[in-house]
């Protein structure tokens, strides 16, 4: 018996799990490094190192502009 509202195709499915995307290691660990660093960003700012805070926050920034560029990248291809 089919099942009317099954999404995938029984007879294309190969019984395998999905692999995970090209890079996706690298694109999880520049996200928590951007919110780690963004959080002592923010710690620094808070106890009056402000010149130290915004080096943490450039290089937060500079991990959020690398994953949304990497991002935008894999969906063009």
């Amino acid at each position: 018996m089919t099942d009317p509202y099954r999404i995938d195709d029984p007879a294309t499915s190969t019984g395998e799990a999905p692999r995970p995307r090209r890079g996706s290691a690298l694109t999880t660990t520049l996200w928590i490094l951007a919110a780690a660093l963004a959080g002592t960003n923010t710690a620094m700012s808070v106890t009056g190192n402000e010149l130290i805070g915004a080096f943490f926050g450039a290089a937060a920034l500079v991990c959020v502009t690398v994953a949304i560029v990497r991002h935008v990248k894999a969906r063009r291809s």
